[in-house]
C-alpha cells in the first residue's frame, strides 16, 4: 500500500514538473497580442463584468427594499388615517375626562 502511494506521489510530482516546464515554454512563446488578450479580455474584463454585476445587484436590492418600505408606509390612505386619528382622539378625550381633566 505504501509502495503504491509513493509511486502515485512520484507520478504526480513528475506530471506537475512537466506541466510547469510546458507552461514556461508556452509563456516564452506568447506574442504581445496574445498576452494582451489574456490580460485584458480574460482577466480585467471578466473582473470588471463581475464587479459591475455585483454592484447592480446591490443597487437592485437596495431599491427593492426602499420600494417595500414606501409601500408599507403609504399603503393606508390618508382619509382612513384621518378617521383613525379622530376615533383615537375621541377615546383619549374620554379617558382624560374620566381622569378629571377639563379644557
Amino acid at each position: 500500500m505504501a509502495e503504491k502511494e509513493k509511486e502515485l506521489k512520484r507520478k504526480i510530482k513528475t506530471a506537475e514538473k512537466k506541466l510547469d516546464n510546458d507552461l514556461l515554454a508556452k509563456y516564452h512563446s506568447l506574442k504581445e497580442s496574445e498576452i494582451m488578450e489574456i490580460v485584458i479580455h480574460d482577466k480585467w474584463l471578466s473582473s470588471i463584468y463581475h464587479s459591475t454585476n455585483e454592484e447592480m445587484d446591490r443597487i437592485y436590492h437596495n431599491l427593492a427594499g426602499r420600494v417595500r418600505e414606501l409601500v408599507e408606509r403609504y399603503e393606508t390612505p390618508l382619509p382612513n388615517l384621518s378617521n383613525d386619528v379622530k376615533e383615537l382622539t375621541a377615546k383619549v378625550d374620554q379617558h382624560l375626562k374620566k381622569m378629571g381633566f377639563r379644557w
